[in-house]
Order: C-alpha cells, then structure tokens, then sequence
C-alpha cells in the first residue's frame, strides 16, 4: 500500500511539473510579441547609447591657496584636519567661473579634434556641457600641494580636451594668484621696510642728540660706533667745566666692582634687555596686512554673488568664515584682547616695576659707597647717562636689526614675484597632463547592446511566467483537478493524434489529498442480462422511427475517427464511469455555453452502445438550444410536440442507441413545467426499463437552473470544462449552483 502511494505521489509531482510547463508555454504568443518588442527597444536605445570616457590629471600647487605665508597672517590650528578638502573645494572654485568657462569653451571648441561634436556647435549644446562640468569635474587632494582631477565624457576627444583646458587654466589662475599675493607682499614689506628704517633713523638721531648733551660719553664709544652715528669730529665736546669737583677714581671704581653692586647691575641689565626685545616684538603691527586681506576676500565674496554664487556652495562660505576670523583677530589687536599681547605688556609693565627698585637699590649703595650725597652727585649723575645711553643704543642696535631684516625680506619678495613669471615656475605646474581614453568607463557599445537585448527577451520570459501564474483559465486536468477538488475522468484532446507519453492524470479520489486511487468495483447491474431497447418502447406505445443513413458529423469522433485519441478518451470515460458506480442515469452538464456539452453526451453515448455491449437512451434536456438532432439525425426531420399532451417520437440512431429529441418534449417557454410534469418522469422510467443507461444533456448552468431540477429525478451529473476558455470562477459557480454531492466527475474537453 505504501509503496502505491509512493508511485502516485511521484506520478503526482511530474504531472504537477508538467502541468506549470504546459501553462508557460501556451504563453507563447505573448511572449513572443514582448520580447520582439523588448528586444527591438533595447536594440534602439542600445544604438543611442554613448558610453563614457574618463581622463584624469595631476596638478600641483607649489604654496597653499591661501598664500598662508604673507607676513601677518596667522594659520588656524582648528582648520588643519580638513585643510585638504578645503584647498582642493578651492582650486575647483577658482576653475569652475562662469565667464571663464565659457571662454575655455569658446577657445577649446576651435580645435580640430572637436569637429565631429554636432551638439557644441550650438548655445544649448555649449550650456549643457557647462552644466556638466560643474556637475561632474571632481578635485581630490591626494597631498596637502598635489590635486587630482577627473572627468567623465560621452566622447574621449572631448574628456581629454575639457580636462587638458581646465588644468591649464587653474595652473594658470594659481600663478596669476600667486603673483597678485607676491606683489601685494613685495608692497607691505616695502612699506614696512620703510617705517623701519625711519625708526632706526629717528633712534640714531636720540643717541646722537644724547651724546652731544653728554659728551662724556664720547670716551666709551668706539670709532666704528662714532663712524655710524657721525661723531668723528666731536672730539672738542670733551671740555670739562672748571671748577665742578671731581669724584675720587677710587670711590668710582670701587662703586663699579663692589660685589654687593654687581648682582644689582647684572640684573637690571636683564630687565633692560628683556624690555627692548618686548617693545621692539610690537613695533610691527601685523593689523595692516589683516586689513588688506579682507579687503580681497570681500572683493571675492561679490565676484562670487555676481556669478550666482550662493551661501551652499563650499568656496563661498569658507571665504565668509575667513572674513570673520580675520576681523575678530582686527578686533581682538585693536581691543587689547588678544592673548598673546596682554600678557607682554603685563610682563613689560613688571620688568619696568622692578627695574625702577633696582634703580633705587644702586643708587642708595653707591652713596654709601661714596661717603655721603653731596660728593657722589656727579658720579650718579654719570652712571645715570651711561645706562640711558646704554637703553637708546639698544633700541638703535633693534631698530637697525629689524630693518636689515625686512629689506632681506623685501629682497626675497622681488625674486619670488620675478621667479613667479619665469614659465615653469614651482608655483603651480601640471604633473601628469590630461590622458586620452582608451576604453569606456564601465560597459561599451557592444555589451550594451547584447545587454539590453537580453533584457528584452528576458522581458518576455517574465511575462510569460506571471502571465501563466496569474492565469486564472483552467489548461489542464491538474488545473481542473485543483479547481473543483473532483476526479478528473477524461480529457478529451483538440486532435487525434495520439501522444508517446501519456501525461493524463489517473482517476483521484474526491478528497485530493491523499492521493489514493479509487477500487475498481464492477457492478451488480452488469450482470444482469441486458435491457431490450427500442421494442421495449413499442410495447409500451412509443413510436420509434428509424434515423436516415447519413454521414457521421465529424465532431462525432467515436464514428468518424474511431482510431483516434478523442475517440479513445471516450471509451476511457466509459470505462471509469463503470469503475465509480456505475450511473444509469446520467446528467452532461456545464457552467456556461460553449463548452462541447453536447458533442461529449453525444460521443459517450456512442461509445457506450458501440459493439453492442449496452443499450444507450439519449435525452435531448436543452430546450433552450437543442444539438442533438444535429448531430446524430442530420438528415432526418423532426416534428414538434408536447411531451404533456402526448409521448414523444423516439428515433432510433443505431440499433443500441436511441434518440429522444428536444421537439419532442416541448417547448422552451414552458420546460420548466414539463421537467416537473409526472409525464417527464414516466418517460425516464419507461426509459430506464428499456435501456441501460439514458444520458441527458442540459442547458449550462449559468442560464438556467434546469440540471438542478433534472436532478430530482434521481442519478448523478457529469461536468464538462472547456480547456484555456473556462476560469476557476465559472467552474465554482456551477459547483455552487449544481452541488458537489450529485457529481460523479469532471471532463476536460479540448
């Protein structure tokens, strides 16, 4: 047992997998049509497709954008992180200018190797590829000094040329920057040169004005000292006033070389010293260069707004955050609050505090010293000349230094703004020029082609499936087996030809799960001796009339074709109909018109009589559109008559098969009174006691309800489905209307 449910369930599986095959391959003209027309639009937008081409370049920039370098301006710790990204947002920035572009385009479109562009010979095509510049040039900083620059083109003549014009004319506009920022350095250290040197002169001029108030002095200054400040010729300033007492040598020098003085003076020279260092460090304002640098980021900041610039963009808020930094720094200088300053003055004011207590401190030591004021008055007030004399010359020794240094500075400024103009200058240069592509940047022509080609006849492959699974016609016995839940009996095929391989499910059982087949039982009525036929009807007062020999219709295939597969497929109805009970009273019923009812009672019951082996009654029930006579009495007249008022003519097709026709019964407008009439059911009991079996072929079900009254006087109903014309949603309605219980199974018909 187990080992037949085994073979079925396998018989199941390939009859199920057949059966989704079966489905997406009746598809096929529907597939064929879009995938034609998915194949044939792939191979035109293949056709319009470009691929594109990418060439890439290397500049680098010899300083930094910002020309960080100008004295006076300061670098901002916090932005070094992102330095990178900055300066290569602001090389893109000083490339990507409107009138710039369009005047790189305008040179760059004269060159023979863009003669075959049609679309930039026009204004739109020559806006479009501004747009996409700025859309797609991309600027990476590989270092802090070296940028990358990428672009992608529909043409590999255009991506190089776009690319080679761009890289020109940023290494071009970086110089032009770093000739402006070395001018407007060369200017500032020429001012501040300027201002240096007329404070060095202004400090000479103290120490001269000092040592001719002080000529004692002249005894301490060197000739080269002399020869600087043009004292050569001051030699009769040393006259000395008569009169005026002299300090004693000793006393002097003893007050120079006390060991309690020494420490005092070594100290106070300290402070001295560290005072000219802090006040020469704020001789030079730094506020000057600040100034003009926000004077040209504001002039950048307009040149920005006129071109349609807005706060979005990158470069344009990062010149608005320069400005404010720059003038908070302005701000901060002015106000006293830089950090930096605040705290020399306040060690400047310290070291003065401190140097006016030594001050005290000597001058208290050296009138001990001396022995009392009155004599050391002169030799206080020599020490006091010698420091001040010593303080001036400091500040003109600082002076002179800071002026050496920015003339050095000044000089070094004029040979960067000339080495600047020099061609292949170190300030901006192209390292690796733009490259002409090879190959296509991702796929070609070719496989764009063969791709979207594919995806046409993929296209109709897909459809081809959903339309199959969304499908809701019944193309199978599988199908039909899954609709209605009922033992698929027969499927009757479109053609005689007979198939190698037999896909037919076997009878299942009414549950369809368990897969088990049915017992065939052969019944008891089949031993019975068979019925007398057509002379039973006589005896009991019908008359029977002989059918005109005709030619078989051939939609009677059991006659006409009696070889072939249909015809085969209605001998195995009989077969089965024998192995489930046996029904002598058979209804042919369908859910709509059009389905071959007819044609299938008319050919089972020719396959029931055929050989003798049974006598077949044949009732023709569809009085609302009658065949049967059609069919099986094509030449012979049939009169019409009330089956209330009197029995009907009988005619005889075949001497085992009879044919009750529908004129004979009556007439449509009032079937439903005859289907009721004790008169109907006299005639199928006069029938049943001269036949075997009486088949009845009834009006479909979705437009009368005649089957159901037929069923009432008793045996079961056959259902025929017409292949890939009937849906599930008939096939249930005419379950729900004719009820399951009076079906014995289902037909597939075509």
């Amino acid at each position: 047992m187990n080992s037949a449910k085994n073979v079925n369930s396998s018989l199941r599986l390939r009859s199920e997998a057949w059966n989704l095959v079966y489905r997406f391959l009746r598809q096929w003209p529907l597939m064929l049509v879009v995938s034609a027309l998915g194949t044939t639009g792939g191979l035109y937008y293949g056709q319009l497709y470009r691929p594109t081409y990418q060439s890439m370049a290397q500049v680098r920039v010899g300083e930094d954008l910002d020309s960080r370098t100008v004295p006076g301006q300061r670098e901002d710790a916090s932005e070094l992180a992102d330095l990178p990204d900055t300066l290569a947002n602001a090389f893109r920035a000083r490339i990507l200018v409107d009138a710039r572009l369009k005047a790189s385009l305008a040179e760059m479109l004269k060159q023979p190797a863009l003669a075959h562009l049609p679309e930039l010979q026009t204004e739109k095509g020559k806006e479009e590829l501004i747009d996409n510049i700025k859309k797609t040039l991309l600027i990476e900083a590989v270092t802090r000094r070296l940028f990358q620059m990428t672009y992608n083109a529909r043409d590999p003549q255009l991506a190089q040329q776009v690319l080679k014009t761009l890289s020109e004319d940023g290494v071009s506009s970086v110089i032009a920057q770093r000739i402006e920022t070395a001018k407007r350095a060369r200017e500032f250290l020429g001012d501040e040169a300027e201002r240096s040197r007329q404070r060095m002169l202004d400090a000479e001029n103290q120490v001269v004005q000092f040592v001719r108030q002080h000529p004692k002095l002249l005894v301490s200054i060197s000739a080269t000292d002399r020869s600087k400040l043009g004292l050569q010729a001051a030699d009769k300033l040393l006259v000395t006033s008569r009169g005026k007492p002299q300090t004693a040598p000793t006393k002097i020098a003893d007050s120079y070389t006390s060991p309690e003085l020494r420490p005092l003076l070594e100290k106070r020279a300290q402070l001295e010293a560290q005072i000219a260092q802090i006040e020469n460090a704020h001789k030079y304002d730094p506020t000057q260069q600040k100034l003009l640098d926000v004077d040209r980021l504001l002039q950048q900041i307009q040149e920005m707004k006129a071109q349609g610039y807005t706060a979005e963009y990158p470069e344009f808020r990062r010149a608005s955050a320069d400005v404010e930094r720059l003038q908070r720094e302005i701000r901060d200088t002015r106000t006293r609050k830089d950090p930096k300053m605040a705290e020399d003055l306040m060690v400047l004011g310290q070291a003065r505090a401190q140097m006016a207590a030594l001050d005290r401190q000597i001058g208290t030591i050296r009138r001990k010293l001396a022995g009392g004021d009155v004599k050391l008055s002169a030799d206080e007030e020599a020490l006091n000349a010698e420091a001040m004399y010593s303080r001036l010359f400091r500040d003109m020794e600082s002076a002179r230094q800071a002026y050496d240094k920015l003339r050095e500075r000044e000089m070094e400024s004029v040979v960067s703004e000339q080495l600047i103009k020099m061609p292949g200058n170190a300030a901006a240069r192209i390292i690796d020029p733009a490259n002409l592509p090879t190959k296509p940047r991702g796929l070609s022509k070719k496989m764009m082609l063969a791709l979207l080609g594919m995806l046409g006849l993929l296209s109709g492959l897909l459809v081809g499936v959903a339309r199959s699974l969304a499908d809701k016609r019944i193309f199978t016995a599988i199908d039909l087996w899954h609709a209605t839940g009922l033992p698929v009996l027969a499927r009757v095929p479109r053609g005689d030809r007979l198939s190698k391989r037999n896909v037919l499910p076997e009878v299942l059982s009414g549950g369809g799960d368990s897969g088990e087949r049915l017992i065939p039982t052969i019944p008891a009525s089949l031993d019975v001796v068979a019925k007398p036929g057509a002379s039973r009807l006589v005896e009991l007062g019908y008359v029977v009339h002989p059918a005109t020999v005709a030619p078989p219709s051939p939609e009677l295939v059991v006659l006409s074709r009696p070889d072939g597969a249909r015809a085969e497929q209605y001998r195995l109805l009989r077969c089965r109909l024998l192995e489930r009970g046996n029904p002598r009273l058979l209804m042919v019923v369908s859910s709509q018109p059009g389905e071959g009812k007819s044609v299938v009672a008319a050919n089972l019951a020719l396959a029931m009589s055929e050989g003798g082996g049974a006598k077949v009654a044949i009732v023709d029930a569809h009085l609302l559109g009658p065949r049967l006579h059609a069919l099986l009495l094509p030449a012979s007249e049939v009169s019409q008559s009330d089956l209330r008022q009197r029995k009907p003519e009988i005619w005889q097709v075949t001497p085992d098969l009879c044919l009750v026709p529908a004129s004979g019964i009556g007439d449509r407008t009032n079937r439903a009174a005859v289907e009721n009439s004790p008169s109907f059911a006299s005639m199928l009991h006069d029938l049943l006691s001269a036949f075997d079996y009486i088949i009845l072929d009834t009006p479909p079900l979705s437009l009368a309800a005649d089957a159901r009254l037929l069923l009432r006087h008793g045996g079961s109903s056959l259902l025929v489905v017409r292949s890939s014309r009937t849906d599930v949603e008939m096939v249930g309605l005419a379950l729900d209307r004719i009820g399951r219980s009076s079906l014995c199974g289902v037909v597939l018909n075509g």
